[in-house]
C-alpha cells in the first residue's frame, strides 16, 4: 500500500490515503450491509475554477472556493464497501473513511495518476456540491481514502449524508 499522502487546497481540503500505521480511532462505523444506500460520492479531476459571485453557470459545481468546471471522466462510488467516521490522530478532526470496491479502485487509481504529473485538482463531489478539492501531489493507490470535507459541517455531516 502507499504511503500516506495528504494534500490540500488553501489549507482547507485535506485528502488521504490511509496507511497501515498508526490508524485512526474510530467515532462510528456504517456496516458493509447498510439497510439503504447513501449519497453517492463522486471523483473527477476539476479543469477550471472561478470565484464565485452568487450561484455558479450552468455546467459548474459549487465548492467553497468557489465554482468548479469538472472534466467529464469521474468515478462514481454508488456502492462503497465500508463508510466509517474515524477521527485523524494527526488533525484531531472527523474525517470520513470510504473503502471502494476493487473496480472503483482501479478507476480511482487511473484518476490520480492522470493528475499526478501537473499536481491536478481532485473534485470529491456529493450531492451535486464540490465538499473537497485537494490538489494530488502523488499517485494515490489503495482502496481506502480519507475525506476531509470542507464543504460541510464537517466529517460527521459528510458522513450521514453518504453512508
Amino acid at each position: 500500500m502507499a504511503a500516506i499522502c495528504a494534500v490540500g487546497v488553501a489549507a482547507t481540503a485535506a485528502f488521504a490515503v490511509t496507511a497501515e500505521s498508526a490508524p485512526p480511532s474510530h467515532v462510528s462505523a456504517a456496516p458493509n450491509a447498510a439497510p439503504a444506500p447513501g449519497s453517492p460520492v463522486v471523483f473527477a479531476a476539476v479543469e477550471q475554477v472561478r470565484r464565485r459571485q452568487g450561484t455558479c453557470a450552468s455546467g459548474w459545481l459549487p465548492g467553497s472556493d468557489g465554482c468548479f468546471r469538472l472534466a467529464p471522466n469521474s468515478l462514481r462510488v454508488d456502492s462503497p464497501r465500508n463508510v466509517e467516521l474515524v477521527i485523524d490522530p494527526t488533525t484531531n478532526e472527523k474525517v470520513v473513511r470510504l473503502t471502494m470496491s476493487d473496480s472503483d479502485t482501479v478507476r480511482f487509481d487511473e484518476i490520480t495518476a492522470a493528475l499526478e504529473p501537473h499536481q491536478g485538482m481532485l473534485a470529491i463531489i456529493v450531492d451535486d456540491q464540490v465538499v473537497s478539492a485537494p490538489i494530488i501531489m502523488g499517485h494515490i493507490t489503495g482502496p481506502t481514502v480519507e475525506i476531509l470535507p470542507t464543504e460541510v459541517k464537517g466529517g460527521e455531516e459528510l458522513f450521514h449524508r453518504i453512508k
